[in-house]
């Protein structure tokens, strides 16, 4: 044996095979690789832990600098610049507190369904009304939104409401829609009172412009708009042969003789209790009779044809003669 010190330090020189301790060992510091178990407080670097030791910690305080691989118990409070995602992450034990400052990941994966990466949140499949939580679901009053007066100026962003009892509804980030409003505008700050600051400025000087404010975090469903849509639109030309210009959810249009049509859906409707709106141009060759309407049915009566496959419609004039019609345009609602 070279050196051997035992007293206010332990010092050893030369010293080759195992060295016993029983009790408690108080190191300043560690120089070269510690292979096996350690447990108790570690205070101070720690460098070059290899293999795999299980390392049983109360309390680590300063900087961990390399890999470690094992299990580890108890609270580890840091930063991490950087963190690989391993396949498996095993060994902790217990209820350890772990307090990260910074952590960069790449990517977040959620069961088979959703990934949380730098574009956002990725999901492959469907998201039910049941996964979300109610307040995040638009209602029949926000889709009615909140109707009120508002005095605008040209070139500003402010407006002060006429009917403060109508601003507790309003919040920052709702959208604006009124006469001079570009679309896209929101309320950037005011929220709950009668003064509020725009994102965009008006285009208008006005005192009494009509405003609606809709919010701006709630998820649209079936159930709620499905009564407010379109369920068949179409713009065809009624002269010679017959065809569609534009549509949605038609399939066809059937010519039953002049000025007479049948408007078929692609997809059928629940029932007839259906609304039907629509125009036609006028015919300046017809002179004085030369405005038209749209009928639904027979103009006579006799053969109301409204179902849930499709729709009867007639371009008249004011003589209550039928006459095909350049532009025809039917609109369903249900």
């Amino acid at each position: 044996m070279a050196t051997l010190r035992v007293g206010t330090g332990l010092t050893f020189n030369g010293v080759t095979g195992d060295v016993n301790f029983l009790g408690i060992v108080t190191a300043v510091s560690f120089a070269g690789n510690v292979t096996g178990n350690v447990t108790g407080n570690v205070t101070g670097n720690a460098t070059g832990l290899s293999g795999t030791p299980n390392i049983t910690v109360g309390t680590v305080t300063g900087n961990l600098t390399g890999n470690v691989t094992g299990n580890v118990t108890g609270n580890v409070t840091g930063t991490a610049s950087t963190a690989t995602l391993a396949t498996n992450a095993q060994g902790l034990t217990g209820t350890p507190d772990i307090t990260v400052g910074v952590s960069t990941i790449t990517t977040i994966k959620v069961g088979t369904a959703a990934t949380l990466d730098s574009s956002g949140i990725n999901v492959t499949g469907v998201i039910t009304t049941s996964q979300l939580s109610g307040g995040c679901l638009a209602t029949i009053s926000n889709m009615s939104g909140i109707h009120t007066l508002g005095v605008t100026t040209a070139a500003s962003t402010f407006v002060t409401l006429r009917h403060p009892n109508q601003t507790s509804n309003i919040s920052n980030g709702d959208f604006v829609v009124g006469t001079g409003i570009t679309v896209g505008t929101t309320v950037s700050a005011g929220a709950g009172t009668s003064s509020l600051t725009l994102s965009l400025p008006v285009g208008i000087n006005s005192n009494a412009n009509r405003l609606a404010f809709y919010k701006h975090d709630k998820i649209v469903t079936p159930a709620i708009i499905g009564g407010q849509l379109c369920r068949a639109w179409v713009n065809f030309d009624g002269t010679g042969t017959v065809h569609i210009r534009s549509s949605y959810n038609v399939s066809s249009i059937t010519d039953n003789g002049t000025g007479d049509y049948t408007v078929n859906f692609t997809t059928a409707m629940p029932d007839a209790n259906y609304i039907v709106t629509g125009s036609s141009t006028p015919d300046l060759a017809l002179g004085g009779q030369g405005y038209r309407f749209l009928a639904v049915g027979s103009t006579y009566g006799n053969d109301f044809s409204k179902t849930s496959a499709g729709v009867r419609v007639q371009v008249v004039y004011t003589s209550a003669d039928k006459t095909d019609g350049t532009h025809v345009s039917v609109a369903i609602f249900r």
